[in-house]
């Protein structure tokens, strides 16, 4: 699936962005891509406390993805502490580390 609402983000057209993503069917809404999708968004718009709601949901359902990661910490860092963005990159490393083991 691909996503033209990057375009619209490098262009700092965030409601045009935010419109596209509201016309993927309801079906598709919910996969990884697209919420990643809406991620990328909302880090552009600085709506962090809406970053760490979709990201904390991507860590759990794909936590072998580190982008998922590296956004919530970076909206953590935003929104509460660098100490809370820590614990999640540590965090992060250790079940890196485990996959990579694997």
């Amino acid at each position: 699936m691909s996503l033209p609402q990057s375009g619209y983000l490098e262009l700092g057209m965030f409601d045009a962005a935010a419109l596209v993503l509201e016309e993927i069917a309801p079906e598709d809404k919910t996969r990884n891509e697209v919420l990643g999708a809406r991620v990328n968004l909302y880090v552009a718009a600085r709506k962090w406390d809406m970053v760490v709601a979709v990201a904390s949901h991507l860590v759990k359902v794909d936590p072998q993805t580190p982008g998922w990661w590296i956004s919530l910490a970076y909206a953590l860092r935003r929104t509460e502490s660098i100490e809370k963005a820590e614990a999640i990159l540590l965090r992060a490393q250790a079940i890196h580390r485990r996959l990579r083991r694997a």
